[in-house]
């Protein structure tokens, strides 16, 4: 069997988005996934919705708590993973139907301790960014990875289009007692600590940039 994939997402009042979100999880490709979706204090219906879904796949687990921010949430979820690797989703985005399998082949493919993907990025329900349909893959090894870091910070900051060994997040977690920046952080911490990473150009996230203000 492949191996374990947790998908872990915090939960924050987003209803309206949070049927296509689940969707775009459950219907992935690789099908050995867990979902961990920390509800972090919800006052809307998208706690309600997420609940549903666990009742409908045994794959989804739902986590109920007080609201403490997403760095918090992420850090429980990761605590929760059973998964021999780990993805984060903010959860008014979506992935393309074969994102998880797709990241999976590379990091076997090249033994990487992270692999990441480029995104699509939507502004008002439009698409801002081009679209690469060639594949380029990039390898970086041990010094070459912050090197690279530093200099293509934008692509590697995020934590939502990458997937990641487990190992290198059980002594790197998120600093909860920040409110900014805290994703191009914590991949600092674990970029340091990576012998290898492999980014590929192809666009397998889609990002919307400021469509919900409290999305789940």
């Amino acid at each position: 069997m492949t191996p374990l994939v947790s998908i872990i997402t915090p939960c924050y009042n987003g209803e309206k988005k949070a049927i296509k979100f689940l969707n775009s999880v459950l219907e992935q490709t690789y099908k050995n996934i867990e979902f961990i979706i920390v509800n972090d204090g919800s006052t809307d219906k998208s706690s309600i919705i997420c609940d549903k879904y666990k009742q409908i796949d045994s794959r989804v687990k739902v986590i109920h708590k007080s609201n403490e921010g997403v760095s918090a949430s992420r850090n429980l979820g990761i605590t929760l993973a059973n998964g021999e690797f780990i993805m984060f989703m903010d959860s008014d985005d979506t992935m393309e139907y074969d994102t998880v399998e797709y990241l999976y082949s590379l990091i076997n493919k090249y033994e990487a301790d992270v692999v990441c993907c480029n995104a699509k990025m939507y502004k008002g329900g439009i698409l801002k960014s081009d679209i690469n349909i060639n594949e380029e893959i990039k390898v970086y090894n041990n010094d070459e990875i912050i090197s690279e870091y530093s200099k293509n910070g934008l692509f590697l900051h995020a934590v939502w289009n990458k997937l990641y060994s487990k190992r290198l997040l059980e002594k790197n977690k998120f600093n909860e007692n920040i409110a900014y920046a805290e994703d191009a952080l914590f991949n600092f911490n674990i970029l340091s600590d990576s012998k290898r990473l492999v980014k590929s150009n192809l666009p397998k996230y889609n990002y919307f940039i400021n469509e919900i203000e409290n999305a789940i």
